[in-house]
């Protein structure tokens, strides 16, 4: 976006700068250590590793706020980056400690930039977009993002006009990064996130992007994704032997909260319920809307037995979004288990099916593995079909669900064996035999065989009388 021309000029004319500083008492430098720091600023800067260029000069600034080359150095940077206004910010406070012709005509350059935003948009909307004129309004566009690109001020117009620029020029990967940029910035993390995905799944080494990724999802609440993908950017950290981004980058993944993994270890494996409940509260404690960690800590209460606090976490959760499926799915539960109301039980349940579906199953809607995913979503046929058969007696819509589960998990011996038991009191006796062979089948060793045998001596010795429906 910005030419070599342009850089070039701007280099030399910060070389005057460093001549007209070298002439000023030792403050404008502030000593060795900050001129330590700016000196591998400037390296980072020429290297166009931006990001750490901007970290030297402000750790300079941080310890001797009124050193001179400091600020010029970070406005400098922030000029090349098209950052006008923070430009303009280093520049004023630079010239106020060390009135200095050259930084006057940066700091002239800066405000130059940003008075000509308006007049570039005038001209925008001069020129009809028409294939005759689309280069023309490229250039024009190009134009008033430089301007705009990363002030905050136009950020909702900024992605208007990388797009427009996208378009004439799809395969453009430093367009797609610039416009997930400016949505991130304007605080729409939503769409920031849909396009650093697709920018990560095109460059899944690359490092800036990968903790771009990484900082969004985390303004989304969504910790453990980022967890992942800063652990991405610290392995080619790792790779490329860069010590100071590897300490960065483990200070960050150690700055998150635990993933729903490590809970649930402390949960399941060590029974650590206290424990569980700490960490999932320091997630809400983080981020008040998230939804995965509200819904388990209501399933930890339930487990050491504080049935009241699970059901204000559920239907917080139904309040706060009333598609999100595991909400529907623990309370359906709870509905059934706890409160024994069946019917409603059976509206939450099929409510979780349907979000579920909708979100197509995936794991960052849910905060779940695809595996936990498909257990769950068996699970709640299971319930329905419990339901079903046993207290509504709709033997036939007890069938119906198990059949569509036994679709999304075709080997789940479990389930073959309560398809069989509602066939079985379905008084559908070959279809029961069948099942329960399948059972046998599957796992041919296991205590749910031998139960499967059982069934099926018990089915043959009453003969079609129906009263073999009594074991289930």
């Amino acid at each position: 976006m910005f030419s070599n021309n342009h850089r070039l000029k701007f280099v030399f004319a910060v070389f005057l700068v460093f001549l007209s500083l070298c002439a000023v008492e030792a403050q404008a430098w502030g000593g060795p250590k900050i001129e330590d720091l700016v000196r591998r600023g400037d390296e980072a800067f020429y290297e166009r590793n931006y990001e750490k260029s901007r970290e030297r000069y402000s750790e300079a600034v941080k310890i001797k706020p009124r050193a001179v080359a400091p600020h010029v150095m970070l406005g400098r940077l922030y000029y090349a980056m098209a950052r006008y206004t923070q430009a303009k910010r280093e520049f004023e406070t630079a010239l106020s400690l060390h009135p200095d012709a050259v930084i006057r005509k940066f700091l002239e350059s800066a405000l130059n930039h940003m008075n000509n935003t308006a007049e570039i948009l005038r001209r925008i909307e001069a020129v009809p977009d028409t294939p005759a004129n689309r280069s023309a309004l490229v250039t024009l566009h190009e134009a008033a993002a430089q301007r705009m690109y990363q002030d905050r001020a136009y950020m909702a117009l900024l992605g208007a006009h990388l797009r427009y620029m996208l378009e004439a020029d799809p395969k453009n990967s430093v367009l797609r990064a610039g416009i997930a940029d400016a949505f991130y910035l304007s605080s729409d993390s939503v769409s920031a996130v849909v396009l650093y995905e697709e920018l990560v799944r095109l460059s899944p080494r690359n490092r800036p992007l990968l903790k771009r990724l990484a900082d969004t999802y985390i303004s989304l609440g969504r910790f453990d994704q980022a967890s992942m993908s800063y652990k991405k950017a610290l392995r080619e950290s790792v790779r490329t032997g860069d010590r100071e981004e590897i300490d960065a980058l483990l200070k960050l993944i150690r700055a998150l909260p635990a993933p729903f993994g490590k809970v649930r270890l402390l949960a399941e494996d060590k029974e650590d319920y206290a424990g569980a409940i700490a960490a999932l509260k320091r997630r809400l404690d983080l981020n008040g809307n998230d939804l995965g960690a509200m819904t388990m800590m209501g399933a930890l209460y339930e487990q050491v037995e504080e049935d009241a606090k699970a059901e204000k976490l559920y239907k917080t959760a139904l309040e706060i979004d009333p598609e999100y499926p595991y909400a529907h799915f623990y309370m359906g539960r709870w509905l059934l288990l706890k409160k024994k109301k069946f019917e409603e039980a059976v509206d939450e349940l099929n409510l979780f099916k349907e979000y579920l579906e909708a979100a197509g199953y995936r794991p960052s809607v849910t905060g779940k593995t695809k595996e936990m995913i498909l257990k769950d979503r068996v699970q709640a046929s299971r319930y329905l079909a419990t339901i079903y058969s046993e207290v509504l007696n709709r033997k036939n819509t007890a069938i119906q669900e198990l059949q569509q589960a036994l679709v999304l998990a075709p080997k789940d011996a479990e389930l073959y064996y309560d398809l069989g038991a509602s066939y079985a009191g379905a008084k559908k006796r070959m279809s029961a035999i069948q099942s329960f062979k399948k059972v046998i089948e599957l796992k041919p060793k296991s205590e749910l065989a031998k139960e499967a045998e059982n069934a099926i001596d018990i089915i043959r010795s009453y003969g079609d009388n129906g009263r073999y429906t009594s074991p289930w």
